[in-house]
């Protein structure tokens, strides 16, 4: 019991998947039981996946920059005319 706490303590304070949680308690196992991080074989198909998951968080995070400037310059837009509208 002792062995998991820690490890579902911060499952509870995160929206971790299935999986997720499955591959925390093998490298903490793996860790803790003779192996280290240099001795674990990284497969291609696992360095594609992360440099996959890489490449679409930074898509993620421009297009969340392009929404947050077309947002901002619609609001310009807005502002300025109901400047105009206030003049006439």
């Amino acid at each position: 019991m002792e062995r998991g706490f820690s490890l579902n303590e911060s499952v509870n304070q995160t929206n971790f998947s299935s999986e997720t949680i499955i591959s925390k308690r093998l490298i903490k196992y793996m860790l803790a039981n003779e192996m280290t991080a240099d001795t674990v074989n990284i497969a291609k198909e696992m360095i594609r996946a992360y440099l996959k998951s890489h490449l679409l968080y930074v898509q993620h995070l421009q297009e969340q920059r392009q929404t947050k400037v077309l947002s901002e310059a619609e609001v310009q837009a807005a502002a300025n005319s109901s400047d105009i509208d206030f003049c006439h």
